[in-house]
């Protein structure tokens, strides 16, 4: 299968034209501890443990987090594929630069998501189900390599909005492995379209 190719940069893209959209990001995490994508020999979740109600709550000593994103961004479609871009600003973290979003996939496929982020620190990844896939995420220290390995995607996505669903695991090499459930809900910024 060939997976469109993105690149990011240190200068700003002028922005695609496309919808203008509201975005919400509900994302949850857990910590996996010693757990190595890298060194896994399965390529899929089958050697991870199940947990399909993140976050985490018959475990106190498992490290959870949850957070809510609302952001303003772009949302079109090229070639068959939908491009969604946002900026993501952190607000509990002082003086962290907003990192620039792009997710782009195909309309009306759960096959896969191409992941891009920029700012401070930069990384383009692909999620597909039950595909190990390596990439690097350069921050101001260096490179560091990346395994992500992908769970599940449900894209209910159209040109106008709607729903998608993430469930993948990261690892960045010699860090912490992190298991990610993200639902991204989109809707038009004005009230022209209405939601079925």
């Amino acid at each position: 299968m060939d997976l469109p190719i993105f690149e990011y940069e240190t200068e700003e893209k002028e922005a695609q034209e496309g919808l203008a959209v509201i975005i919400e990001v509900e994302s949850h995490q857990r910590n996996m501890g010693k757990e190595s994508l890298f060194t896994s020999e399965a390529d899929g979740f089958d050697d991870l443990e199940e947990d399909d109600a993140l976050p985490h709550a018959h475990s106190a000593s498992e490290e959870s987090g949850a957070c809510t994103l609302f952001s303003e961004g772009t949302l079109s479609l090229q070639e068959g594929l939908l491009h969604l871009t946002y900026i993501e600003t952190i607000e509990d973290e002082e003086g962290a630069a907003p990192t620039k979003v792009s997710l782009v996939f195909p309309k009306g496929s759960s096959s896969h998501i191409t992941v891009s982020r920029s700012g401070d620190m930069n990384t383009v990844f692909t999620v597909e189900p039950n595909v190990r896939q390596y990439s690097t995420y350069d921050t101001p220290f260096g490179q560091v390599d990346l395994c992500v390995i992908g769970r599940k995607i449900e894209n209910n996505m159209e040109e106008t909005g709607g729903t998608l669903e993430l469930d993948y695991a990261v690892e960045l090499r010699g860090m912490i492995t992190q298991r990610t459930k993200m639902t991204i809900r989109v809707r038009p910024e004005s009230g022209d379209v209405q939601e079925e």
